[in-house]
């Protein structure tokens, strides 16, 4: 009893210590360190970047022992260009290889995506924390722990031969080029597709990236394949695509186009050769984004600059020879004046009797001029027109009238046709035209041009030029899906089949022409038998 009654202050004491040590408030742990990320973004131009950034990370745990969730971020940048993004380090975190993904997007509608490994320091730039990371079809090739523990076990010490170790898988080595390990947005020459950069384009929208482009044609060869145009800078630049040499193809070229492309001249395609557009990126390798993809072809529109006979070869001197190049093609119209023998105007709508035939088709523009009543005269998009009857109207908002006289000039239907250049010299062209034309006529360059019997595929692409935008001639099994075509004059048009057929069309536009309305589609020569 006197041993038990001894005991209990000290286990009053112990008691009273643990309640103190339970009771005491736990000491929060220091808010941890977090590294500025800041820099000034500009655009290839000079110009300062305008957009947002988005930040995102899968959960990790900082060298020093931080628990930090998943999550994501986005942060203005500011009108100067500049960044300020205080972010947790994670260079060193676990598990390894953790990295921040991020995701700029310029208020242009460009868009890029890198990596970040932010080390434990006060403040760092973007280019000190861009980080590469290996894809999988590089790590693929890496020794594993089976081969490295069996060739340490077999002898492949210091001094060992190594001019013919055993396999890496399916992979003998000494006979891959593995020298290189490539990040995730590398350039490459062989796979997934070969990218024109790999060949030297700098797509800039003014260096000409025609050797680049006839290298990766060259390399990828008849077998065909995948060419990749990115979506970088101001657009790729091919200064006469019409003098491309292409392989005769027995499997389809596949040219992925994820900007612009600029011609200089017609962009001739021949069998099994395919552009789809995968609209403009600024980004990673491969990776689409932005506006659909656009081929913009020559806005120059020179005259002919010599009569030519129809059906006879005619060597004629363009006012111009820009972008006219031989084994392109070119859309030539010219202008026709008739006389007008009475004019009636009736609740703002205008028709117009002719002295003969007139051939100005609804959608061009005419003017009128040298009526009896000047309230008739202008120029006036032609709403109507009767071949038959020689009648032609439009529209006209102004009180009900008749009179006479007086003429009508517009582009003549009958003398707008597309024609290959079958030679060029310095300042001349040689073609044969099925028309009679005058040295006065317009010359617009054909945008792009399909030729051959086997197949021919456009997708998702804007293609515009002086000429008509997109000509098929003597072509066939030609598959236009979610294009937009459409010409920079009047008389250009949209889309022509000549001599075409078999052909398929589906949810594309042909808008008319900006400045005055034109002919969308046109067929000529086809058989519809």
């Amino acid at each position: 009893m006197a041993d038990g009654r001894a005991s209990r202050p000290i286990g009053r004491l112990l008691i009273c210590v643990l309640a103190v040590l339970l009771l005491a408030p736990v000491a929060a742990k220091a808010t941890p360190q977090k590294t500025l990320v800041q820099d000034v973004l500009y655009r290839a131009d000079g110009g300062v970047a305008h957009g947002t950034i988005t930040v995102r990370w899968n959960g990790f745990t900082t060298a020093a022992g931080e628990a930090v969730p998943a999550g994501v971020l986005t942060v203005a940048i500011a009108t100067d260009g500049s960044i300020a993004i205080p972010l947790i380090p994670n260079a060193g975190a676990t598990p390894s290889g953790n990295y921040y993904r991020i995701v700029i997007k310029l208020d242009d509608g460009t868009a890029s995506e890198e990596t970040w490994v932010v080390p434990s320091v006060t403040s760092a730039t973007v280019a000190e924390i861009r980080a590469n990371v290996v894809p999988q079809t590089v790590a693929a090739q890496f020794a594993t722990t089976e081969y490295v523990d069996a060739a340490v076990a077999g002898g492949m010490g210091p001094g060992a031969d190594l001019s013919s170790p055993g396999p890496i898988g399916d992979t003998t080595p000494n006979t891959g080029d593995f020298t290189t390990l490539q990040s995730d947005n590398s350039i490459t020459k062989v796979s997934p597709a070969v990218d024109i950069r790999s060949y030297g384009a700098v797509c800039d929208g003014s260096t000409n990236d025609q050797a680049a482009l006839q290298s990766a044609i060259t390399a990828v060869g008849a077998g065909g394949g995948v060419i990749l145009v990115p979506g970088i800078g101001s657009g790729c630049y091919i200064a006469d695509p019409a003098s491309i040499s292409w392989p005769s193809y027995t499997k389809t070229l596949l040219i992925r186009l994820q900007g612009k492309l600029i011609t200089g001249s017609t962009f001739k395609l021949p069998n099994y050769v395919d552009i789809v557009g995968e609209g403009g990126a600024a980004g990673t390798q491969f990776a689409a984004g932005g506006p659909v993809a656009k081929i913009e072809g020559p806005t120059s529109a020179p005259t002919l600059g010599t009569a030519c006979t129809a059906d006879v070869s005619c060597e004629f001197t363009p006012s111009s020879m820009t972008g006219i190049s031989t084994g392109g093609a070119v859309t030539v119209a010219g202008q026709t004046t008739c006389t007008i023998s009475s004019i009636v105007r009736a609740s703002n709508t205008v028709t117009a009797t002719l002295s003969g035939a007139c051939h100005v088709p609804p959608g061009f523009n005419a003017t009128i001029a040298s009526v009896t009543d000047s309230s008739f005269n202008g120029s006036f998009e032609v709403a109507f027109a009767d071949y038959a009857l020689n009648t032609i109207g439009w529209k006209q908002t102004a009180g009900d009238a008749s009179s006479s006289g007086g003429t009508l000039t517009g582009y003549d239907e009958d003398t707008i046709e597309t024609a290959v250049i079958t030679a060029t010299t310095g300042t001349t062209a040689t073609a044969t035209f099925t028309h009679d034309h005058t040295s006065s006529d317009k010359v617009g360059v054909v945008g792009v041009y399909l030729t051959g019997f086997l197949h021919h595929a456009l997708r998702n692409l804007s293609v515009s030029s002086s000429g008509t935008a997109i000509w098929a001639y003597l072509a066939s099994q030609i598959h236009l899906d979610n294009v937009s075509a459409q010409a920079f004059n009047p008389w250009g048009g949209a889309l022509e089949f000549n001599e075409s057929f078999w052909n398929y069309v589906s949810n594309s536009a042909f808008p008319n022409y900006a400045g005055a309305t034109s002919w969308a589609i046109r067929f000529t020569n086809i058989d519809l038998a």
